[in-house]
């Protein structure tokens, strides 16, 4: 597409991740932006700050408004919305976030990231470190990240750096010379029905890296080993004590995490964000910065400088001697890793998990591992399951039977209904030295905020 010929683009579900970082990314670009969502949110107002024009609730065909050249939708709308509907009677093209993202990367030098966890930070990572060496990439990712002040980011460089989401095949949307691979699970079940299925989406995801192009893929996973077959790029792995590069004399001081990278070469990293999970995270990032022949102290100080992205493992605030983490976290791995870092960064504290299900059907279709993932925490607050505007309706049973198998593992679990009353209640219950993490990729991270503020 010739975006010159482009004026004026209206975007479906703009305060989704990824279509809100598309909307930035033309701003820049000089476009008029307009759009629709059916809640408001921060993203949203981030955005009418920068001038775009956005309409909140039901999506209507009068959201379409006059001299739309484009519309770009989240892949989550059906044939059948409005909005879509009245694009395609007046032969507006329309477009999905993750095809015009794909298109968007022409003329650039792709390098995707991908994996079921850890996606945003390894992306925001391999960014941080060719922003230091000088590279200016233009950089796309599923969360806000300090130093670029968003979620995106349009560079003068060559390179393209996005995190490639595997939600209904949507990364086989981009042509990438390399590519990431942190880790494979079951995850979006409604869509592949099983794992088998997941790992076949990235074995034609990673069969797209062209001879010459590199595939860093994590060494200890078996889901990634067996979505490497036939592949054609050259494949580098890394972890922990295993790999082609690997991390060990892992060691903890203060804010700081140390670590030595062995293997093809052998060199110091730090990391000014905790758990092991960030080091694999930024072995992947260091590793595949090396292909591209960027200097050992510019991976470094690209790391150093690291400090986190939203909700991933984000210190809101400290008050009181109460300390507010809210995080992304809604698959059980993910929850896992999450509270097991709390417990060793905070290990004398008292940890408050507050969660909220992030859909019925993942609840569901993964109910035997969440309900054995909270064993690292103190308190769990259980709150109702977030259903994603215009994609599922209420079960009422599921977080019954959640709440109830929980309990059976010996967690200290209590239900609250909605985020009001989940609020009222730590205000009433939490105490000095505690530690509270706000957990889910719904509403959840509204709490965080206020809880600060009426601590």
């Amino acid at each position: 597409m010739d975006l010159s010929k482009i004026k004026k683009i209206h975007h479906i579900g703009i305060g989704g991740i990824g279509v809100s970082a598309i909307a930035r990314l033309l701003m820049e670009l000089g476009k008029e932006v307009t759009g629709s969502d059916l809640v408001p949110s921060e993203i949203i107002s981030q955005l009418e700050s920068k001038g775009a024009a956005i309409k909140i609730g039901r999506h209507s065909d009068h959201h379409i408004s006059e001299g739309v050249d484009l519309v770009i939708h989240t892949s989550a709308i059906d044939d059948n919305n409005p909005e879509y509907k009245k694009a395609v009677e007046l032969g507006i093209p329309t477009w999905s976030y993750p095809k015009f993202l794909g298109d968007m990367m022409k003329g650039y030098l792709p390098i995707i990231v991908a994996g079921t966890h850890g996606k945003s930070t390894t992306t925001a990572m391999l960014a941080s470190i060719f922003i230091s060496a000088g590279l200016d990439p233009t950089v796309v990712l599923g969360a806000n990240m300090k130093s670029i002040g968003g979620n995106a980011h349009l560079g003068l460089g060559k390179y393209f750096i996005a995190e490639g989401d595997e939600f209904r095949e949507a990364f086989l949307n981009y042509q990438p010379v390399s590519v990431i691979i942190n880790n494979i699970e079951a995850d979006h079940l409604d869509y592949y029905k099983n794992v088998e299925k997941v790992i076949g989406a990235f074995n034609k995801f990673v069969k797209q890296v062209p001879r010459g192009g590199f595939i860093v893929a994590k060494a200890a996973d078996k889901n990634v080993k067996k979505s490497l077959k036939n592949s054609q790029g050259k494949i580098i792995t890394f972890g922990i004590e295993v790999g082609d590069y690997y991390a060990s004399n892992i060691v903890h001081y203060g804010e700081l995490t140390r670590f030595t990278v062995r293997g093809l070469e052998t060199f110091n990293l730090a990391l000014r964000v905790p758990g092991e999970h960030n080091v694999l995270n930024a072995m992947a990032a260091a590793v595949m910065s090396i292909t591209f022949g960027i200097d050992l102290e510019d991976i470094k100080e690209g790391l150093l400088k690291f400090q986190g992205i939203q909700r991933r493992f984000e210190i809101k605030g400290r008050k009181n001697n109460i300390i507010v983490v809210d995080d992304y976290a809604h698959h059980p791995t993910e929850i896992k890793v999450t509270l097991k870092t709390a417990r060793e960064y905070f290990p004398k504290r008292k940890i408050w998990c507050v969660f909220q299900p992030h859909s019925t059907h993942r609840t569901k279709s993964l109910f035997d591992d969440f309900i054995t993932s909270f064993g690292d925490c103190d308190k769990l607050i259980l709150t109702d399951v977030y259903l994603v505007p215009g994609r599922e309706s209420e079960e009422r049973i599921i977080i019954d039977k959640l709440k109830k198998a929980i309990s059976k593992q010996g967690v200290d679990i209590e239900f609250v209904s909605t985020l009001p009353k989940v609020e009222k209640h730590l205000l009433k219950n939490v105490s000095s030295g505690d530690v509270v993490i706000t957990m889910g990729a719904g509403t959840i991270t509204s709490i965080s905020d206020s809880l600060l503020d009426k601590l």
